[in-house]
């Protein structure tokens, strides 16, 4: 294997309250619908320059916050 070429993707989903510049918004809502999210590695707010796990998992925790508050 050549390692030197191995990538993590992610971002391909860009992060935007307008719909212009990114599908989903701060709480991963489709833009211009109500209740459908779309969660994951994709649905970063940015690049980062490598290991995105640790901002995986925080993405997730937010999500999961954001979901219990919507459901109460």
């Amino acid at each position: 294997l050549d390692w030197q070429d191995t990538a993590h993707y992610f971002g391909t989903i860009p992060m935007s309250d307008n719909s212009e510049q990114g599908t989903v918004n701060e709480v991963f809502e489709l833009n211009g619908s109500s209740g459908i999210f779309v969660v994951g590695n994709s649905c970063f707010p940015t690049g980062s320059h490598s290991h995105p796990t640790l901002l995986s998992v925080l993405l997730a925790k937010i999500f999961c916050r954001i979901t219990l508050k919507l459901v109460r």
